[in-house]
């Protein structure tokens, strides 16, 4: 399968013979919920590859969201791990990353996750999350405590078949119970199954500047 882009703003981004093997999200049309998620396979030029896999959808795709790069849920996780032993600290994107659904910041307390800051105090971190027919949701802070979360857009795989919600809040056992947890200048767009955020039974959640969808 060949893919072909159209950079646009603000990223303008291009394709480089060093992307090869990383791994590319596009959309795959009207009727197609399973977003295409595949590694690339040759370099062609700055606005065009080969990936591995072909597309569902016979007749091909156009003007479709496009997103490659570095798998990074292995790292993410576990950054999200040694602060957790920790038991405090900071998690900074400093950048745009991509990774897979079903972050586990289960019990995580005393933490704050921001994305980095420009000269005029705006956040700017992004997650870009691939497809998991299976994920349960992007982030699970069930049971977390005292946790600040800000400056971070996290966005969808393009897929219908995307986990069941984006951040999990609520407590969906019984035993982990969220408490005091704040969502500063955060944006979660899906699409999901359920719902962007999922609180029932969390207690002190507090949203400022933000956006669910």
């Amino acid at each position: 399968t060949t893919v072909t882009i159209i950079p646009t703003p603000p990223e303008n981004a291009t394709f480089a013979p060093t992307d090869v093997g990383k791994l590319l999200l596009i959309g795959q049309g009207a009727g197609v919920n399973l977003t295409l998620q595949t590694p690339i396979a040759t370099y062609i030029s700055s606005t065009q590859v080969t990936v591995n896999d072909p597309c569902t959808n016979a007749g091909g795709v156009s003007n479709e969201d496009c997103y490659w790069g570095t798998n990074d849920t292995t790292a993410i996780q576990a950054t999200i791990n040694a602060v957790k032993t920790q038991g405090r600290g900071t998690i900074r994107f400093q950048n745009q990353y991509l990774c897979m659904p079903d972050l586990d910041a289960t019990k995580l307390a005393g933490v704050t996750i921001e994305g980095p800051r420009d000269s005029g105090n705006h956040f700017g971190g992004r997650i870009i999350m691939g497809t998991s027919p299976s994920g349960k949701c992007f982030i699970d802070l069930s049971g977390a405590q005292r946790v600040i979360m800000r400056g971070i857009n996290i966005h969808g795989n393009l897929s219908t078949s995307s986990p069941t919600v984006g951040l999990l809040l609520g407590d969906v056992d019984g035993q982990d119970e969220t408490i005091s947890v704040t969502l500063d200048n955060i944006i979660v767009s899906g699409p999901f199954q359920y719902s962007a955020v999922y609180m029932h039974g969390a207690v002190h959640v507090q949203c400022r500047d933000s956006y669910f969808a």
